[in-house]
């Protein structure tokens, strides 16, 4: 969102340039036309030189969320990781991830980067993380309607239970801030994934 608004305000800067050449391009003839041809290239300039100073703040907000996201994974991180490389977490366990059918089966993976930055998202969030799907076996995704490259198969997605619109947004803010790139947003869930071989910086519904 933020590059789209610095790229809008970019394009708006264009404009009020081609403005200010049109301008210089139309002498004036008389004293009127003088005073009239100042007092828009003032205001043309003032208009500018604003511009530029929002587009610096938005790139400067952007610079520092980004930083605070990295941050504060690395924070939490240190805190998880055991000296045998295993992950321990505050607020689940990778059992919550398993596939939720009814069959048996023989290995269940799920990635812990997936669960490390849940968890980091959770205690922003402050609010419980109900998770209605995380890894599906291959009969489970298509029982459900799950789509054939689902990265809930890869167990690098989950879905969150959301209830009611203030919950949706503590969320939403919560897995943007520590760096979720791959978002859907649904009328009862919200899904996350971190499945590097599909398209990243997209939210949809």
């Amino acid at each position: 969102m933020k590059n789209k608004l610095i790229e809008s305000a970019g394009s708006s800067l264009i404009g009020w340039l081609d403005k200010v050449t049109n301008f210089l391009f139309s002498a004036p003839k008389t004293e009127r036309d003088t005073n009239f041809w100042q007092r828009e290239c003032q205001k043309l300039q003032n208009q500018v030189l604003g511009q530029q100073e929002h587009i610096k703040i938005l790139e400067q907000m952007r610079d520092t969320l980004q930083e605070e996201g990295v941050g504060l994974f690395q924070e939490k991180k240190e805190k998880y990781e055991q000296e045998d490389g295993s992950m321990e977490f505050n607020y689940f366990d990778i059992e919550d991830f398993y596939c939720n059918c009814e069959r048996e089966h023989d290995e269940e993976f799920v990635d812990p980067k997936l669960v490390s930055f849940l968890d980091i998202a959770r205690d922003y969030a402050g609010i419980p993380f109900v998770i209605t799907s995380g890894y599906r076996c291959a009969e489970h995704n298509r029982d459900i309607g799950g789509v054939s490259d689902s990265a809930h198969l890869k167990g690098k997605a989950a879905d969150i239970k959301v209830e009611g619109s203030r919950h949706r947004f503590l969320i939403l803010r919560s897995l943007i801030r520590v760096g979720f790139k791959r978002i859907g947003v649904y009328d009862t869930y919200i899904h996350v994934d971190i499945d590097e071989s599909k398209s990243t910086k997209v939210v949809w519904r």
